[in-house]
């Protein structure tokens, strides 16, 4: 069956030639590079993610509320709404969103050796990466922020409020621009590829998926406004974020915000 109705066309491609053959089966090599522990790449990096100590930093305090929901709750109630409030996102809501979405986890609590994130990702690499468009946020000055996993921070990028340029030239959902912060999940291919080769952009969006389940089941459990889409003009995005669009490309757009009725 093709994934696409067009015969041979890149999708089927791609697809089929990211199969794993019957031959990595009975090449323990294979299977060595592709299910051993990489608790230490991960780790390196990270370390080169954070390099840029010298950027203006929000701590987050990630413990300021509860997000106590019932699981079968936050499932079966889980739904997607763009009918965002005007009022301000309270920074202590997006923190804990940020931390549950993909955060690395408290100490004591049974992370190993390499640390722990609280969404699963091939091979342990964490390849997700977290930018926010910050437009109506409590105590945070508008602009495009990097979510540090490791640190729980907020390290800035860039200043400005780009909630019209959001709307009118990078997101094709133009509700987005009323939304209090937009989040973009990123993908490190370049780290994927190098132990996963072209399989690597299967595992990246794969990766992307684990994070905007949490990131929608936190919103749900917060009582908050959430939205996802793949309607973005991927060159905009990834130039505001500066990413080659290869190595290091936007996969999915969140906008967040607090509920209409509360604003």
């Amino acid at each position: 069956m093709k994934l696409i109705h067009n015969s041979g066309s890149s999708a089927d491609v791609y697809h089929t030639e990211s199969c794993n053959k019957k031959a990595a089966k009975l090449n323990r090599a294979s299977y060595e590079m592709n299910y051993e522990r990489s608790t230490g790449a991960a780790s390196a990096g990270e370390e080169q993610e954070n390099a840029h100590s010298s950027a203006p930093r929000i701590k987050l305090d990630v413990n300021a509320v509860t997000a106590d929901l019932s699981l079968e709750n936050a499932i079966t109630n889980r739904r997607s709404n763009k009918e965002f409030s005007s009022a301000k996102l309270p920074l202590s809501h997006l923190a804990k969103l940020l931390y549950l979405a993909n955060g690395a986890r408290m100490p004591g609590l049974n992370c190993d050796a390499g640390g722990a994130f609280n969404a699963p990702s091939a091979g342990g690499l964490a390849s997700t990466q977290i930018d926010v468009f910050v437009l109506n946020v409590e105590d945070v000055e508008p602009g495009i922020y990097r979510f540090d996993k490791r640190t729980h921070e907020l390290v800035l990028k860039k200043r400005g409020n780009f909630a019209t340029w959001l709307k009118e030239f990078a997101i094709l959902q133009v509700e987005f621009g009323q939304a209090s912060a937009v989040i973009i999940l990123s993908c490190d291919m370049a780290r994927l590829a190098e132990k996963y080769s072209i399989r690597a952009y299967r595992l990246g969006l794969m990766d992307a998926g684990h994070v905007s389940e949490n990131i929608y089941l936190a919103a749900q459990a917060l009582d908050l406004c959430v939205c996802a889409t793949a309607g973005f003009i991927d060159s905009e995005i990834n130039s505001a974020l500066g990413f080659d669009g290869l190595d290091q490309c936007a996969l999915l757009a969140l906008g967040i915000g607090s509920t209409s009725k509360d604003g």
